[in-house]
């Protein structure tokens, strides 16, 4: 077990986040990704307007929860913008808006070669 270790910048003591709660949290959403798709089908998002209008209805739901000072439903709402983002760049690249691009961010390419 890895011992948390607290960082302090300025006056903040912040804990320090580890690949293995990322890699939990990638889980969580990829399983939430299955939800979506079994409950709303997996038709792609029209384009990038579709997209952007999906992920500003979560960000509204996440600005509330966040006002409200509820972590529960802040991290709950955050699993959403996560599935609506994620669902948003496989639709942009199944739909072919990508144009045949290569997408690459942080040295990741995508599509992956096969």
């Amino acid at each position: 077990m890895k011992t948390q270790v607290i960082r302090k910048t300025g006056t903040i003591e912040r804990p320090e986040v580890w690949t293995t709660e990322t890699d939990a949290i990638a889980e969580v959403v990829r399983v939430a990704l299955e939800r979506r798709v079994q409950k709303h089908g997996a038709g792609a998002y029209a384009g990038p307007h579709e997209t952007l209008g999906i992920l500003i209805e979560e960000m509204d739901e996440l600005r509330i929860a966040v006002r409200e000072n509820n972590a529960v439903e802040v991290w709950a709402e955050l699993l959403d913008v996560a599935v609506a983002a994620v669902f948003g760049m496989a639709s942009l690249h199944v739909t072919g808006h990508l144009q045949g691009s290569v997408c690459t961010l942080h040295e990741t390419k995508f599509p992956p070669d096969r």
